[in-house]
């Protein structure tokens, strides 16, 4: 008897209501939260839309928000799972998570009216992290519920967990074909001259309901067809498990490539650990769909050959991300992204340790990969709820910078003050404001903390003093750059975007050509040397100021052109593009070819 049987057949004893009874029951029941669901986020769109109430009470506003999206969908995959007194706490256990999440949002100024833009916004990996949390908990409580125990069977936990996972997959693929057919509709409407349906379906009204309807009512099929989804998640896992020896084929090929190669070439890349995280996740998946719930007895040689390869793979891609990581943070402190790479790396090690403790020690194949499996996705739970609350990565991150700042283990021109300003939340704005006043900041320091709480957008603010300015290499050599240039105000250049990173990023450094353009003006090419070599022209324009023109092609950055910029071996050339002037428009004409520019 599977999971699914255990399930249907347990809230049947409970509520001693007939199988139909019962279907009737759950199919009406999961279509009102449906919709109810679909009003509930249309007025809160709908109040954002208008800056009307709720969306003015913040505090109120992105707990509503994350419950209105999630609660109704936890409920709708746990009805019929969990007896009614189970159900209820578990649904006020994820309201009760999801508000603190709301509140956190609201508080470290990540939900709620864009400082800048005055639009509404709410972060995207929060839905995510959620998202992640809730399903994997929602599998232990259903399991254990189901089997009436604090902690189930492995076999009750892979059904519940893969059950829940394809029924999402599926209600997903079914929402995205609803609006298909929809769209095919209007299509066909619009071909005779009647555009009502393309009206209708495109109000807020009718998208949000319809679409939280037609995702219910996906679930509640899926939820009655388990053993077509059964199927097709046998189906899906013997595909998959057939990847596993190519995987793991490859993987162990890089890792008996580093002793020659070393790991010099995969740092460059700075996103090095990043990869090899990601090949140790793609590792645990496959695994895990060759072994299933460990009831099959007659799995192949090759897939245990090869499950047992991965999983002692596992430490070693572990270790060489965990080394990388090291690294970074030891050069450049902790950030946002470093914290939660190395939570990940912490997970990893999880299975790691485990899955290459069942390919050693245990006397069924990889009997320890189910233990693993359940402590570990416990932990995920917790790590998640940690970071996404009080271990808030964005405040460990700010809290590490201003320590490396205050005992100068970074240099004020080298710190990166459009970070707190643009990517720290409240907590980097906050950072900067105690800079402004801090006793142990430089003058230097106090100036770039005001400069940087003063932008009002992260394309500009530009850091270079006029010194630094004047500093910058001039080619070809002998020239200067012009005075007016250098004493310009970059910082409050109106089009920022369109100015090179290497003048605003200190990790960047600038070079400046001058030249005179065809018709005998002043032109200024500054180009940078690391971030993919952006370049940019700059000409006078009539009020005396100077404005960027045009970029460079990318081609800018192959060494042999630098070096011939550098020498002044150049000349102007007749456009290859042509202009046609139809009526008062001009059209361009642009080779395709320029695209892809390649170093000779």
């Amino acid at each position: 008897m599977d999971s699914t049987e255990r399930l249907e057949g347990s809230v049947t004893a409970t509520n001693e209501i007939s199988p139909g009874t019962l279907a009737s029951a759950l199919a009406g029941a999961r279509l009102l939260i449906g919709l109810g669901q679909g009003f509930v986020l249309w007025a809160l769109f709908n109040a954002v839309e208008t800056h009307s109430w709720p969306s003015t009470d913040f505090d109120f506003f992105g707990p509503a928000l994350l419950i209105a999206v999630f609660v109704p969908i936890v409920a709708v995959t746990a009805l019929g799972s969990l007896r009614p007194l189970t159900l209820c706490g578990w649904l006020a256990i994820v309201a009760l998570f999801l508000g603190v999440l709301g509140l956190h949002e609201v508080a470290r100024g990540s939900m709620g009216l864009h400082e800048i833009t005055g639009n509404f916004e709410a972060r995207v990996q929060i839905f995510a992290a959620a998202a992640l949390a809730l399903f994997i908990a929602q599998a232990l409580v259903v399991a254990a519920d189901c089997e009436r125990k604090l902690v189930a069977v492995y076999p009750a936990y892979f059904d519940v967990a893969w059950k829940q996972e394809m029924q999402l997959l599926l209600a997903l693929l079914f929402v995205g074909l609803f609006w298909g057919v929809l769209w095919l509709g209007t299509a066909l409407f619009h071909l005779i001259g009647i555009d009502y349906l393309e009206n209708l379906i495109t109000r807020a009204s009718f998208a949000i309901p319809a679409s939280t309807l037609a995702f219910a009512c996906a679930l509640h099929l899926t939820d009655t067809r388990a053993g077509l989804v059964q199927g097709m998640r046998n189906l899906l896992h013997m595909l998959l498990a057939w990847l596993l020896p190519l995987a793991t084929m490859l993987i162990l090929a890089f890792i008996l490539s580093l002793p020659f190669t070393g790991l010099e070439l995969l740092w460059r890349t700075s996103h090095g650990s990043e990869i090899v995280l990601s090949a140790a996740a793609v590792l645990v998946v496959l695994i895990n769909t060759a072994y299933r719930d460990g009831t099959i007895v007659a799995v192949p040689v090759i897939l245990r050959w090869a499950g047992s390869a991965a999983a002692l793979c596992l430490p070693v891609l572990i270790a060489i991300s965990a080394y990388g990581l090291a690294l970074r943070i030891g050069q450049h402190g902790w950030t946002e992204a470093r914290i939660i790479a190395v939570a990940c790396a912490a997970i990893g090690a999880c299975y790691a340790v485990g899955y290459a403790a069942g390919a050693v020690v245990s006397t069924r194949w990889l009997k320890r990969l189910e233990a693993t499996n359940v402590g570990t996705a416990g932990g995920i739970v917790l790590v998640i709820v940690l970071l996404t609350t009080i271990a808030d990565p964005a405040r460990l991150s700010v809290i590490d910078q201003i320590a490396r700042l205050e005992t100068g283990r970074i240099a004020a021109a080298e710190f990166d003050f459009k970070y707190l300003r643009f990517d720290a939340a409240r907590y980097g704005r906050d950072a900067l404001e105690r800079l402004k006043s801090a006793a142990w900041a430089s003058a230097d320091i106090k100036q770039k903390a005001s400069n940087a709480l003063a932008l009002t957008t992260p394309y500009g603010g530009v850091q270079l003093s006029e010194t630094q300015l004047a500093a910058m290499p001039v080619f070809p050599r002998g020239q200067m750059l012009p005075q007016s240039f250098v004493r310009q105000n970059w910082a409050k250049y109106p089009h920022a975007y369109s100015l090179p990173l290497c003048l605003s990023n200190s990790g960047d450094q600038c070079e400046a050509f001058v030249t005179k353009a065809p018709d005998g003006g002043q032109m200024i090419i500054v180009a940078g040397l690391k971030l993919r070599a952006q370049a940019e022209a700059f000409a006078l324009n009539a009020e005396g100021t100077w404005d960027a023109v045009g970029a460079l092609s990318s081609v800018i950055a192959c060494e042999s052109v630098r070096q011939a910029l550098r020498s002044g071996e150049y000349r102007w050339a007749v456009p290859r593009q042509m202009d046609i002037e139809v009526g008062d428009q001009r059209l361009t004409i642009r080779p395709g070819q320029w695209d892809n520019p390649k170093c000779q």
